[in-house]
């Protein structure tokens, strides 16, 4: 039975079943996951039992499509109470309750996998609906977040082509190099000031 009690380890563990709808996940997403949550607290401490509880979710899946059943029903029937109906024989996040704050962090978070995940596809775009819907979450709060993450991938392409074409010509590159990290910061400002607010 899930029993995450921590708000990062239910983002984590939903970042999981998210990045394993398609089949299993790949070394590619794998990584992608560990990435996300080095930045979150004590998540060396419980990675394991969070992979090892979304696996044993998604075991009774026969096919890559009733994986994606499985996380789908779960996305579309989790409430922002924390509590979810125990139809396929799990509980989830049965410590207290999941705050708007938290919802909309883990909104973010998918919509961030969905567009650096390996298997960029329609699927994953309709999980990221599902869970704003779940949780009430306004339409306009999750196009801005995608805005956001659309915005940063061009900005990070921008750099990684100035990097590679300029070279490390510090007085070239310095100057608008500043002006990109200065933009990044300013996208995500905004993206911690949205889910904060909301």
């Amino acid at each position: 039975m899930f029993g995450w009690y921590d708000e990062n380890q239910t983002r984590m563990g939903l970042a999981y079943l998210f990045l394993s709808s398609e089949g299993r996940i790949s070394e590619a997403d794998y990584a992608l996951f560990e990435k996300f949550g080095k930045s979150t607290k004590g998540f060396a401490g419980w990675k394991k039992e969070v992979v090892e509880e979304c696996e044993n979710l998604l075991a009774s899946a026969k096919s890559a499509a009733s994986r994606s059943k499985i996380v789908s029903e779960f996305f579309s029937t989790y409430q922002k109470s924390g509590k979810r109906s125990t139809r396929s024989g799990f509980g989830f996040f049965s410590g207290g309750e999941l705050s708007e704050k938290n919802s909309r962090n883990i909104l973010f978070t998918l919509a961030s996998l969905a567009c650096l995940s390996e298997k960029q596809s329609a699927a994953k775009q309709k999980l990221v609906k599902l869970w704003a819907e779940a949780n009430c979450i306004d339409k306009s709060v999750l196009i801005e977040m995608q805005d956001t993450l659309e915005s940063e991938q061009a900005i990070d392409g921008y750099r990684k082509w100035l990097q590679a074409a300029i070279g490390t010509a510090t007085e070239q590159v310095e100057p608008v190099m500043a002006e990109l990290d200065k933009n990044l910061k300013e996208l995500r400002d905004g993206a911690n000031a949205l889910i904060a607010l909301g």
